[in-house]
């Protein structure tokens, strides 16, 4: 699967937020020491060290978190994702921070990390930009369906089918489409391919439109064959997994049960 928004567009979604992240995602997870004056000299001076220290460290950890920042922006995902883990594992990053961590998992092929860091992003949807919140969203169905989590794979493409420009509908479609053949959904996977291709035509251009009307063209042929076959619901069967091994745990206990009586 290609990650389809381009690399350039998610800079342009996210830069405008670069500028004030040094001043608003840093929040400790744990307190420096205490800012009160101790009862004893010694006390006193060790707990201005201590804050001395923290407050060195921390002015230290806004310059990673600059450098993760430009690693974002340059393309560098692998370099900016060690960094963001780091200061993930002493902070409280603000939701904005972890999602941008999350795109980083995401395009360094990370995706369990890419979706737990994106969720608290999506749960506050209103709070920003719905060009910044289709990134989020895309990234995060992305993620999903490489982790063959194709029914949440599902509900994410569709919030962002909400959001999105009307020209990136298609790819969500034709994504939607391959989650269905992947669960042995084959009517539904018809209803959302007739979707992408209405999609194409009305927004694609060439080559484009030709590349991915060929796509489409073969899911749905796909789709077609097992339809008119009748393998729907045994299609579905057999993409349950659990369900099958209790037919056969069953059908094992019913074998024994028959060679104990013939004893």
């Amino acid at each position: 699967m290609s990650r389809t928004i381009p690399v350039q567009r998610v800079f342009i979604v996210l830069i405008g937020c670069f500028a004030t992240m040094s001043q608003t995602v840093l929040r400790a997870a744990t307190q420096p020491a205490d800012h009160g004056y101790a009862t004893t000299s010694t006390c006193h001076h060790t707990s201005v060290a201590a804050h001395i220290v923290a407050l060195a460290d921390k002015d230290n950890d806004k310059v990673l978190l600059g450098k993760a920042m430009e690693y974002f922006r340059s393309g560098k995902y692998h370099e900016a994702l060690l960094l963001f883990a780091d200061l993930d594992s002493r902070y409280t990053l603000s939701p904005r921070t972890k999602a941008f961590f999350g795109v980083s998992a995401y395009y360094d092929g990370d995706y369990d990390t890419a979706v737990t860091q994106l969720t608290p992003m999506l749960s506050t949807p209103d709070a920003y930009p719905p060009a910044e919140m289709s990134v989020y969203w895309f990234c995060c169905a992305e993620s999903l369906f490489h982790l063959h989590q194709y029914q949440s794979a599902i509900d994410h493409y569709e919030q962002y089918i909400c959001i999105c420009r009307p020209e990136e509908r298609t790819e969500a479609f034709v994504k939607m489409g391959q989650c269905y053949i992947e669960m042995g959904l084959w009517r539904q996977a018809l209803e959302t391919l007739e979707s992408a291709s209405a999609c194409s035509k009305a927004f694609d251009k060439e080559p484009q439109r030709t590349k991915r009307g060929n796509t489409i063209a073969a899911l749905t042929d796909t789709c077609e064959q097992h339809t008119a076959s009748g393998t729907v619901f045994a299609n579905t069967i057999s993409m349950a997994p659990h369900a099958d091994s209790s037919m056969k745990k069953t059908d094992n206990k019913n074998k024994k049960k028959k060679e104990t009586t013939k004893k």
